[in-house]
């Protein structure tokens, strides 16, 4: 648990926030072709992750959600 004051925390989860939507931006938009194996759930991240890659292969078990719905909140990168 991170204990900081609420203005800090704040600006903890923007700082994290923005990195990884530049991670993000950057394996969308790589030149070399990007696959993902899935096997089992994928949940929030893990499918933003999924969604910037070019291929996904996967297996017949694999589900898909997005955590953030069930709490009535946005997708922090991909829109869908």
């Amino acid at each position: 648990s991170i204990r900081l004051p609420e203005r800090q925390r704040a600006d903890f989860f923007l700082a994290a926030s923005t990195r990884i939507q530049h991670a993000l931006a950057r394996i969308e938009s790589s030149r070399v072709p990007v696959i993902v194996a899935v096997h089992g759930e994928v949940i929030g991240l893990g499918l933003e992750l999924l969604l910037v890659c070019d291929l996904a292969v996967c297996t017949k078990d694999s589900t898909f959600k997005f955590a953030e719905s069930t709490v009535s909140l946005g997708s922090d990168y991909v829109s869908i």
